[in-house]
């Protein structure tokens, strides 16, 4: 028997293995997503300067999702810094207990960056 014959079951169970995650490792992913979004928001509630310096870290990485025989790149981070701003965001005005009376929000030049980053991001995209 030759040497490739013995390779292709290997390869099979390899590749089989390597893209089948569990349902228990699944579970475990999205427990530990949840836990950093609230941990995330909890930073940015107590920080709010940290929300856009986050969005601008994570706009450049993306992680390989393989499904259907392809491979896309997905901003995953991007959506975990933008599900905890948000979280920050509009849970305080949904329980009431945003303060009043606070002064108007001014854009910063870290804000700037951020809408640059996007745009950037944007234009990238048509391409």
């Amino acid at each position: 028997m030759s040497a490739g014959a013995n390779a292709v079951p290997l390869l099979a169970i390899a590749t089989g293995l390597a893209t089948t995650p569990s349902l228990g490792v699944l579970a475990a992913l999205a427990v530990a997503g949840a836990a950093l979004v609230v941990a995330l928001s909890l930073a940015m509630r107590g920080h709010p300067w940290l929300f856009p310096l986050l969005a601008v870290a994570a706009v450049p990485f993306r992680l390989p999702i393989s499904a259907d025989g392809r491979t896309v790149n997905l901003l995953i981070p991007l959506y975990v810094v933008v599900g905890a701003g948000t979280l920050a965001h509009v849970l305080p005005r949904v329980l009431g207990s945003e303060q009043r009376g606070r002064e108007r929000w001014r854009p910063i030049a870290l804000d700037w960056v951020l809408l640059a980053a996007v745009a950037v991001d944007a234009v990238q995209a048509k391409y």
